[in-house]
């Protein structure tokens, strides 16, 4: 008897590093709700929220092949306060060569939420700063685990998702010239999803 021969689907498979809660709590929401066919996301957390633990696990995991792309999401605001070590330069170099992209926000990851309603000011002095005026658009926000489980930020967002992009990319392109202002590169993982509004 003949075998059946087949094409086998192919998955391609990415690997969010995460720095916190937030950014797991949102990107998990995010896999459970879409569907995307063919991509299976995975968010996961490092074991300490620091630069150089997320960099340590990306380069790790790319290393095991298992993925085909790994991305590093964390908090800019966290290199500025504390600097960099010549060990997480190093690092950031060699993630950089071996294809692992960064997600970075300026100062921090609610700057995404915020981009689904507005483009943000130039710049903000701290976290605390950018949730005062997400605030405005997300009544009673919180940084909470019990908070942002229960509000469910990603199915609350969603139909704003084309927002976000435009609203992105006008703050990529204001910021071509202007080094120190804010900056947020979460779109960067929906272009690579191809994910539609």
């Amino acid at each position: 008897m003949p075998r059946k021969t087949g094409k086998i689907q192919s998955n391609k498979t990415i690997l969010l590093i995460v720095e916190g809660e937030t950014e797991q709590i949102y990107f998990s929401e995010m896999k459970s709700v879409e569907r995307i066919p063919g991509v299976t996301v995975i968010p996961r957390m490092a074991s300490h929220s620091s630069v150089y633990h997320i960099l340590k696990t990306a380069l790790n995991e790319q290393s095991s092949l298992a993925y085909d792309s790994v991305w590093c999401v964390f908090d800019y605001d966290t290199i500025l306060q504390d600097g960099t070590t010549p060990e997480v330069q190093e690092m950031m170099k060699e993630a950089q060569v071996h294809n692992i992209k960064f997600i970075d926000s300026l100062p921090s990851f609610e700057l995404w939420y915020l981009l689904h309603y507005v483009l943000p000011k130039l710049y903000y002095p701290d976290q605390d700063a950018v949730i005062q005026e997400l605030q405005k658009y997300i009544s009673g926000y919180e940084k909470t685990v019990r908070w942002l489980e229960h509000a469910r930020l990603y199915s609350l967002l969603k139909s704003l998702h084309r927002e976000s992009m435009t609203n992105s990319e006008s703050l990529a392109q204001r910021n071509v010239n202007n080094n120190e202002s804010t900056f947020c590169n979460v779109y960067k993982i929906f272009e690579e999803l191809k994910m539609e509004s």
